[in-house]
């Protein structure tokens, strides 16, 4: 009996062995075969891959149309390499080279393209004469005398004997005795008296313009030359000078240094008669604008009264605030006061300057007193002397925008706004310039001072770069309409103002005010409650202006 057992327990071992070395032979074989294949469990034989397994990881397993699903640069969306053999697209056939574009020009080599490897040749494109390179595509190279340099519809190959003025070719009659070719034939014409050259009634040697009928015989300016052919119909030029050959007289041309001092019209010259009056040129404090900035007597003690600017450079700024979810304010706007102030944005800024304090009464009457600006709806503040350097207000954004015009800037835009009262850390956020806690009458806002204070009043209220009353004093119009979900669609780059006013045509404010509690009075605030209709103005809303960096 027990060795009975003890032969069953041998013939157990051994049968455990066998099965244990067989398993271990179908794991190793269940390894070697190749991925995505597998072996018929009943012949042995190798299956065909899963069409549904992508595994070049390329994004196309086989069913959707990768035609090698070991390789990763074969699929629909690769890049076909023409003849090279290789479907790289999998659409069935290799590229003909004759049929790609290479250059990604437009043409390929069955097209017309001459170099398919230089985006700057193909059919159609504009020829360089004589650098020796076929540019379109035609089989030559074109000839400088070939082509017509004045439009007057013939090039030199043609006969044009002056191909810089179009009023010289064949064709054209000649004025006699003129010492000009005009008609391309060898030599000027010889006048004969009594001659009538256009046909129109007039001898030559009377007619104003005697190469153009003109029985009228009009001269608006009165030079002695027909306005049918005067090159300066409102200049009066009766030498018809055209230095620059472009048939505009130097006497109306704005591309013509007309008085030597070195500047053109096109160029910025302001008064192009007069070589005493041009860009940078010394302001001379006489009423006129002798430097062409726009601005008559700036930096002229007493009469240039607007306001200093701080320097604000390029670089990245946040727009906007933390202080309610975006997510739920998209779903309703109505649920935080907040919800026109997110999402909080990384937006990026072109360098600008903007005014150091708000404009005040005294700097704005002098614009109504040059007849570039209208007064304030309301005139009891700005009529006062006592409050001549307190902000001005009752004035539309339209009045705002006329001022700062007339002082050589613009309106900032609610970007370049908060980003001045930002200071020197715009990425930063915070309530206030200097950071969360607005302490205790710190700006000039509600309970402080019962109306507007002179600008400045307030030395705490202030960025570190010297902005002054962005928080108190009165709130500031900006640039643009107000849009509750601008923060949403605003550029990342140079936010401008809103172009399309909404339903109301309300305008943001910006900043808080003498009137408002502290939570209305942040550098994020953008006026909820407090919007203001683009008609009117009110009496604790003021602006400053923002210049463009030179």
């Amino acid at each position: 009996m027990n060795s009975r057992k003890s032969s069953w327990k041998k013939l157990n071992k051994l049968t455990f062995l066998v099965a244990l070395s067989l398993a271990l032979f179908a794991c190793e074989a269940k390894e070697a075969e190749p991925a995505g294949q597998s072996q018929d469990a009943t012949t042995g034989a190798e299956s065909e891959p899963n069409p549904y397994l992508d595994l070049d990881l390329d994004g196309y397993p086989p069913i959707n149309g990768d035609c090698d699903d070991n390789n990763s640069e074969i699929g629909p969306d690769a890049d076909e390499v023409c003849g090279d053999g290789v479907d790289q697209d999998c659409d069935g056939v290799d590229l003909a080279c004759d049929d790609a574009d290479q250059d990604r020009d437009g043409y390929t080599p069955a097209e017309g393209d001459c170099d398919d490897q230089d985006s700057q040749r193909r059919p159609g494109r504009l020829e360089t004469c004589d650098d020796g390179i076929d540019q379109d595509c035609d089989g030559v190279d074109l000839a400088c005398d070939e082509v017509d340099n004045d439009g007057d519809g013939l090039s030199a190959a043609e006969g044009d004997c002056d191909d810089a003025n179009p009023r010289i070719r064949p064709g054209f009659r000649d004025h006699c005795e003129d010492g000009v070719d005009q008609d391309c034939d060898g030599q000027d014409s010889i006048c004969e008296a009594g001659q009538d050259g256009d046909g129109d009634g007039i001898v030559d040697e009377e007619d104003n313009c005697p190469n153009i009928a003109n029985e009228l015989q009009s001269d608006g300016d009165a030079d002695g030359v027909g306005d049918l052919c005067d090159n300066c119909l409102m200049a009066s030029n009766s030498d018809q000078s055209d230095r620059d050959g472009d048939t505009v007289g130097d006497a109306c041309d704005d591309d013509v240094d007309r008085d030597g001092d070195g500047f053109s019209s096109s160029a910025g010259d302001c008064a192009p008669d007069n070589d005493r009056i041009f860009p940078g040129a010394d302001e001379l404090c006489n009423d006129i604008d002798d430097d062409c900035n726009g601005f008559v007597d700036d930096g002229c003690p007493g009469i240039d009264i607007r306001s200093e600017t701080v320097a604000i450079a390029a670089g990245p700024s946040l727009l906007g605030s933390e202080s309610a979810d975006p997510d739920l304010c998209l779903r309703d706007p109505r649920s935080d006061e907040n919800c026109d102030e997110v999402p909080m944005r990384n937006v990026e800024l072109s360098a600008f300057s903007i005014d150091v304090h708000e404009v005040t009464n005294e700097q704005y009457a002098r614009c109504v007193t040059v007849g570039r600006c209208s007064p304030p709806n309301d005139r009891s503040r700005y009529d006062d002397p006592a409050l001549a350097d307190h902000p001005v207000v009752w004035v539309t954004q339209s009045q705002a925008v006329g001022y700062c015009t007339w002082a050589v800037g613009r309106l900032p835009t609610e970007a370049e706004w908060e980003r001045a009262a930002r200071g020197t850390t715009p990425l930063e956020s915070r309530l206030y310039p200097w950071g969360n806690d607005l302490g205790d009458c710190r700006a000039n806002i509600a309970d402080c001072e019962p109306s507007t204070t002179a600008v400045m009043s307030y030395p705490q209220d202030q960025t570190d770069t010297g902005v002054f009353d962005l928080i108190g004093n009165v709130h500031e119009y900006t640039d643009g309409w107000y849009d509750p979900l601008y923060y949403r669609r605003a550029p990342a780059q140079d936010p401008p103002g809103t172009a399309q006013a909404g339903m109301m045509s309300l305008l943001a404010i910006r900043g808080g005010s003498f009137s408002e509690s502290e939570s209305w009075s942040t550098l994020t605030y953008r006026g909820f409650r407090h919007l203001v209709n683009h008609r009117s103005g009110r009496g604790n809303l003021g602006f400053r202006c923002a210049q463009n960096a030179p």
